[in-house]
């Protein structure tokens, strides 16, 4: 169930290669595209992935306007609304009774990732060159996604979580991450050596 990823990510090229077709006619075109979205989204008509395809046009226009250059105050204000508005998250449901987490789970996406995005751009301009490493690890996080899976049930991380206060829950946890991180970053390693499988597993291709 951990590549719904992969099929979602599909989905959504396929209806932005739509937009670009219609695109093509003409700006018209292309805003009635986006109203077409908004109309099904408020609709309840497959809101959810309607939600992620979304959030793919607004990482792609903060990417070609440049949001990594807009002012601090704005990422500042992104990043405080996003973490007011945390503690009414729960995946799955919320204290707002939003059971199909849109109306909370929406906004707090897009300004924990953009204020995010605004403040690593910032680090990488400053310590870009110390982090070359870290940031290998980037490429490797579909492959953590799918594979972390795997380790979630394991019987000392369920004790850890009902018995262990919070900090100490997030203590132990992030090294347990850590070394779960590492463990799947071995696997995709080890299956990249395979191109069918990695393929397939990953959707990845050798070029």
């Amino acid at each position: 169930y951990a590549h719904w990823f992969l099929y979602t990510l599909f989905v959504i090229f396929v209806l932005w290669y739509f937009k670009e077709m219609i695109g093509r006619f003409g700006r018209v075109f292309e805003i009635l595209f986006f109203i077409t979205v908004l109309v099904l989204f408020f609709s309840n008509v497959k809101r959810i992935p309607l939600m992620y395809f979304s959030l793919f046009c607004i990482g792609y226009y903060a990417q070609k306007y440049r949001f990594v250059k807009a002012p601090i105050w704005l990422s500042s204000m992104l990043l405080t609304a996003f973490f007011i508005g945390i503690p009414f998250f729960h995946y799955g449901d919320t204290f707002a009774g939003d059971s199909e987490r849109v109306w909370v789970q929406f906004p707090l996406s897009i300004a924990g990732s953009l204020a995010l995005l605004r403040l690593f751009y910032e680090i990488e301009i400053r310590y870009g060159r110390s982090l070359k490493q870290l940031a290998q690890v980037g490429r490797c996080t579909l492959g953590i996604y799918l594979s972390h899976f795997l380790f979630l049930q394991i019987g000392i991380i369920v004790w850890i979580q009902d018995t262990c206060s919070i900090p100490v829950q997030f203590t132990i946890l992030m090294m347990i991450a850590v070394a779960i991180s590492a463990m799947c970053i071995i696997i995709e390693k080890s299956l990249s050596i395979m191109p069918l499988a990695s393929m397939l597993l990953y959707g990845k291709k050798k070029h």
